[in-house]
């Protein structure tokens, strides 16, 4: 209640003719932690410049995510497109903190339909594509006689890895932390391995369970992909 008693002085100070306002983010699904901010998705009027603006409002950092009708469907495609549906997210989620005609209530109905629909299933080119990357990072990281190079490279062998693994069973993936929700919430059982495996390999540099994992993940497409590879 108090998040959405300073958006709403937020939004009258800073926001005065908007059409919409949703608050959400970490407060709004109870996952708020001493450093979260909120997040504001605001509609604005037609012809209005779309931004994304940053706050310190009551002590409270707040991020602006403005956007007018027209701009919030292009981006609402451009991260379904990307199939890392941030802007479609906050809008589903949120609290409508202010409305016009209607507007907010429709644009959630919209968030929502698309979040429903799902990432679509990925292609074999676009398989192949994600299996060759992944050979080549296992190469890399098998081969590594540097930690502090291999730390570099398990990160992205991991992303790329729980990314196939998402996206060719239909869901939705993300960055950072948002990876590991999609992951823990779709297979908790692969999400507490995956945690394990790194945590080995970071306090004692053994990297045996991490590949071992990965090549788990890649053997119902066909494992690792090299020679044959090809792209013009």
């Amino acid at each position: 209640m108090e998040a959405i008693k300073i958006a709403k002085k937020f939004i009258e100070k800073y926001y005065t003719n908007c059409l919409v306002a949703f608050l959400s983010g970490s407060v709004v699904r109870g996952e708020g932690t001493p450093t979260s901010d909120l997040d504001i998705v605001v509609i604005l009027k037609p012809g209005e410049k779309h931004h994304r603006r940053s706050f310190i409002f009551n002590n409270q950092p707040i991020e602006v995510f403005a956007n007018t009708e027209e701009s919030i469907e292009k981006f609402f495609k451009f991260d379904v497109a990307e199939k890392e549906p941030s802007l479609p997210q906050m809008c589903s989620e949120g609290i409508i903190i202010r409305d016009t005609h209607g507007l907010g209530e429709r644009i959630k109905e919209r968030a929502c339909e698309l979040l429903a629909k799902g990432p679509g299933i990925l292609s074999k080119k676009e398989i192949d594509d994600y299996r060759y990357s992944i050979t080549d990072l296992l190469d890399d990281f098998s081969g590594s006689t540097k930690k502090e190079e291999s730390i570099f490279i398990v990160e992205r062998l991991v992303n790329n890895a729980v990314k196939l693994h998402l996206l060719a069973n239909g869901q939705w993936v993300g960055k950072g932390k948002w990876l590991y929700r999609a992951l823990k919430s779709f297979d908790p059982d692969l999400a507490k391995e995956l945690v394990t495996a790194m945590e080995l390999f970071f306090c004692h540099n053994n990297a045996s369970a991490v590949i071992e994992l990965v090549d788990r993940i890649l053997a119902p497409f066909g494992g690792r992909l090299f020679e044959g590879y090809y792209r013009d």
